[in-house]
This record gives structure tokens, sequence and C-alpha cells, in this order.
């Protein structure tokens, strides 16, 4: 890589890791906003998901614009759940609490890593586990949603 890319790489770089910290700052005290709207009232306040959403589809775009995959790939799978709850397809509960959190604090813990070396692959496997709990989540939301007949094999 020239050093004029280098450095324009480093810029970019940059400029992410601040703004994902700033939105890392914003999201976090939504997160449990949300989760005490949500035990108080019995339901999620839409403003608050909205908000929500938007800072983690901001934080998988700019990944994504740096070619940061694996903050990018658990990012997506955070706006998926949350695109649920938004649609009405699922009720907040204490583990997708926990999710969202443990989505936020892994992009934030590895930010300063990201910033020396200008990548977050060494991060693939820790992500890997994140993913699929995430995505685990995700599969069993939509299989509620599959009709009362569907009996698994397991149980035939």
């Amino acid at each position: 890589m020239a050093d004029n890319d280098l450095d324009e790489k480093q810029e970019y770089m940059k400029e992410f890791i601040n703004s994902s910290r700033d939105l890392l700052d914003d999201v976090e005290p939504q997160i449990i906003a949300l989760e005490k709207t949500a035990q108080s009232y019995g339901k999620v306040d839409d403003e608050i998901l909205n908000t929500i959403f938007r800072l983690f589809h901001t934080l998988k775009g700019t990944a994504a614009f740096v070619d940061l995959n694996t903050i990018t790939s658990v990012t997506h799978e955070a706006e998926t759940l949350l695109d649920m709850f938004r649609k009405g397809e699922a009720t907040l509960d204490s583990e997708h609490i926990d999710l969202l959190c443990r989505t936020s604090d892994f992009v934030r813990n590895i930010l300063d890593t990201v910033e020396k070396e200008l990548t977050d692959e060494e991060f693939k496997d820790i992500a890997s586990s994140l993913v699929k709990d995430l995505q685990g989540t995700i599969t069993a939301i939509n299989s509620k949603d599959q009709p009362a007949n569907n009996t698994p094999a397991s149980q035939v």
C-alpha cells in the first residue's frame, strides 16, 4: 500500500473510530432506557427503538465503508434483531437487552486495536460467537411465527 493510500486509510479509520465512540456513547443509555420503558409500560418506546436502530445502522454502514467486516457482521445482526421489534414480530426481554449491550460492548472494546491495526480481522472468532447468539435469537423469534402443527422431528 502506498504511503498516500495508507495515510488516507488512517484518516478514514480515525474518523470512523471517533464517530463510533460517539455513537456508542449515545446507544448505551438508549438501550437501558428501552429496557426500562419496556418493563414499566409493557411495550417498547418506538422513538427509543428507532434511535437505537439508526445508531446500529450507522455503525454498520460506516464499518462497511472502511472494510471492517467483523464489526459490519455483528452490527448487521443486531440491526436485524432490532428491526424485528420495530415490526412487532417479537417482545423485548432481558435476553435481547443483554445481546444489544454485548454488541455495543464488543464494538467499543475493539476500537483501540482497530485504530492501531486498521483492521478488525483478529476479532473474527470472538465476533463469531456473538453473531451466532444474535442469529440464534433471531431464528428462535422466527420459529415462534411458525404454525402450531409444525412439530419438531425430535418429538415425532
